[in-house]
């Protein structure tokens, strides 16, 4: 804010700042969405028009894409960047223990809960909650989500009168596999379906991604090899061949995991 009576230079410098501030995070989030591709270029425009704004976001993609880095990608170029970042891995939390996980719980409210307990959702208030692997929710609490959407509140669970919390929560979901064939088979609501896709963003498998394996391959081999006291190491011509002549299944993650190994094998150069 500014205070009257304006001076001209003064807007004139408090302009600047701001605008410098916005391009720097604009080029750090764009460091991290590593690629050139023409694929990778349709996900970058799409995260840097929608990041912004407050729209849901829902990320598809095979395993391995990167939806998690596009997630903080997208809340690091929102005006919540300074607020906090939730991430719940939808899949890895058993069916009768992500209502609590998401929306906490109060004590006594069943056997072993001694005392209260916040959840995700409240964590993340001003902020914004990535659900990884959404479509593996069991139906009963994407009903509880979808009343958190609509309504932007709600009820811990053992909560004894009804005074629900209120929220200011950005939402931003992931799925590897295309919800609308969830919707289909009824093993997904198709109102939080609609709920969810304010913009759906398609995550290229590595595969699709032409030109994009050898930036990586060196992005990862670089910054492996800074870690590993290793600055100098290079990738061989063999090996960059045999990169992008494997299909990469497991995608990103896998090259990942691939080259970090091969740079601790490696003295001069990471080789096929």
């Amino acid at each position: 804010y500014l205070e009257k009576p304006l001076e001209a230079a003064l807007v004139r410098g408090e302009v600047d700042q701001a605008i410098a501030r916005a391009t720097s995070a604009r080029e750090s989030v764009r460091t991290a969405v590593v690629g050139r591709s023409a694929a990778m270029m349709r996900v970058w425009r799409l995260i840097e028009r929608f990041g912004p704004t407050d729209i849901p976001i829902l990320l598809q993609g095979e395993t391995g894409t990167g939806k998690g880095l596009i997630a903080e990608s997208v809340h690091r170029l929102s005006k919540r960047a300074q607020a906090p970042f939730i991430a719940i891995d939808c899949a890895t939390i058993p069916a009768e223990l992500a209502e609590s996980e998401l929306f906490g719980y109060e004590d006594g409210a069943f056997t072993g809960a001694a005392k209260k307990k916040r959840g995700r959702v409240a964590v993340a208030d001003r902020g914004t909650l990535f659900r990884d692997e959404i479509g593996t929710l069991a139906v009963g609490t994407q009903a509880k989500l979808l009343t958190l959407i609509e309504q932007q509140h709600f009820l811990p669970l053992g909560a004894r009168t009804f005074q629900p919390t209120h929220l200011d929560v950005r939402f931003i979901s992931a799925t590897n596999v295309p919800l609308h064939e969830a919707v289909e088979i009824g093993a997904f609501r198709a109102d939080l379906f609609h709920r969810l896709n304010g913009v759906i963003v398609d995550l290229p498998p590595l595969r699709e991604r032409e030109g994009d394996i050898e930036i990586l391959a060196r992005h990862f081999v670089a910054a492996f090899g800074a870690r590993l006291g290793k600055p100098d190491l290079d990738v061989a011509a063999d090996a960059l061949d045999a990169m992008r002549r494997y299909p990469w299944p497991g995608n990103v993650r896998e090259l990942q995991r691939v080259l970090s190994a091969a740079v601790v094998l490696s003295n001069d150069a990471v080789v096929a």
